[in-house]
């Protein structure tokens, strides 16, 4: 069964609607930006590191048990 779509239709309706919903899209990211949107701020080089240091810390405690004594050491 096909559905065949007037050429009118498709150029006064959906490319219209296709068009404004890109537009919406970019229009709210660039209103996040400008109000300073607390989510794009990047973290520091020192907040990377002891989160990665902790995430150590806790696989260590996780599976201590398992390492052999010469890895561990």
């Amino acid at each position: 069964q096909n559905l065949y779509l007037d050429p009118a239709i498709r150029d006064w309706v959906l490319i219209p609607i296709m068009v404004v919903m890109v537009l919406v899209g970019v229009f709210r990211d660039q209103v996040t930006v400008l109000l300073g949107g607390s989510s794009t701020k990047k973290p520091g080089l020192k907040a990377i590191r002891e989160t990665r240091i902790l995430a150590r810390g806790a696989t260590l405690r996780s599976y201590g048990n398992h390492i052999p004594l010469t890895s561990f050491t």
